[in-house]
């Protein structure tokens, strides 16, 4: 009797300490809400509150509060927000940050993406920074992110700097993410996979046909891999009598990966005409396809996509990189009516 007893006191301590912890986390998730719909306020005031929206942004909130800085953050773009969001970039991970939050171990390097793209959004006022925080951290404890932002800025005394580490002996340990960065910088893709077709052009009819056939019936994964590669090469090709079958795979319930592939062959094809049918794409709920859509807007230069494209760098939870490609997109276009 005296050991059940005791049992049953440990067992009641143990509910009340899972109790307990229930109750802290529905606090601290309460907490976390409350925030968020402050941030949101305080985002509509502008600078005012910038101070707060900076700390908020690093401190060990949920990954919702500081996703919900972030944004308000690339929305106000006021200066002194630079140097803590390129602290962001030497994060380290918060297990219980990721236990609390639902999230996966690598949500920490999602996150890091994310800043690098608001940071570049910036524009040219971002160069000085990153160029301090790279001679100040040196080859050994720079983050890779700052000499990717370096890339993506596309500006000529970024491009240069680039240049002069891939040939400094010192940076030797970065040389890879270097050549990676002025990739970037130099808007050059992998010349063996870009020039890669395996589709013959005297197949091409044939191809077609194919594609018309998968639009009416299911098809498994190793069929699918076949198929995205058709695809591509009828977007390197250039394939003009290929736009309606892409259109119709993209409209049909297909997978993401034929979606994005087609949509990438519209935009390699880049027919003027095909601007209008991709436009509402940018608008899609799936992320990747929103991506894709903007940069094959991008590659067609259609003058028609430029109010859409511009809508997307106002949308408040639309994610850095997408603006990022957005304004991209937008300088092609601008570009091409010049």
């Amino acid at each position: 009797m005296k050991i059940l007893s005791i049992i049953i006191k440990v067992i009641g301590v143990m509910i009340l300490v899972f109790l307990l912890l229930f109750a802290i986390l529905l606090l601290w998730l309460n907490i976390n809400d409350k925030i968020v719909k402050d941030i949101e306020k305080m985002e509509n005031q502008g600078i005012m509150y910038i101070n707060r929206i900076n700390k908020l942004v690093s401190s060990i909130l949920s990954w919702k509060v500081k996703r919900e800085a972030m944004y308000a953050i690339d929305k106000i773009r006021d200066e002194s927000s630079i140097p803590v969001l390129i602290n962001l970039l030497y994060s380290k991970r918060n297990l219980l940050l990721y236990w609390l939050d639902y999230q996966e171990v690598n949500e920490t390097d999602a996150f890091r993406e994310e800043v690098t793209y608001v940071l570049v959004n910036y524009g040219d006022s971002v160069f000085e920074h990153l160029l301090l925080d790279l001679e100040k951290k040196g080859p050994r404890r720079v983050s890779d992110n700052i000499l990717y932002a370096l890339g993506l800025l596309r500006m000529e005394e970024a491009t240069n700097k680039l240049r002069n580490l891939s040939k400094n002996p010192e940076w030797a340990l970065k040389h890879e993410t270097i050549v990676g960065a002025l990739r970037l910088a130099e808007q050059k893709k992998n010349n063996n996979a870009d020039q890669k077709v395996l589709l013959n052009k005297d197949k091409i009819d044939e191809a077609i046909m194919e594609l018309n056939l998968v639009i009416k019936g299911e098809i498994g994964l190793i069929q699918e891999v076949h198929f995205v590669s058709v695809i591509e090469d009828l977007g390197r090709l250039k394939v003009e009598a290929s736009r309606d079958v892409l259109k119709e795979i993209i409209q049909k319930k297909h997978s993401e990966i034929l979606k994005i592939s087609a949509i990438k062959a519209l935009g390699k094809i880049g027919n003027q005409g095909d601007a209008e049918f991709l436009i509402p794409y940018i608008y899609h709920e799936d992320i990747d396809i929103r991506r894709e859509a903007i940069i094959a807007l991008g590659a067609i230069g259609s003058e028609h996509a430029i109010a859409d494209l511009e809508e997307v760098l106002k949308r408040r939870f639309e994610a850095p990189r997408n603006k990022f490609l957005a304004r991209e997109a937008l300088k092609k276009i601008y570009n091409n009516l010049q």
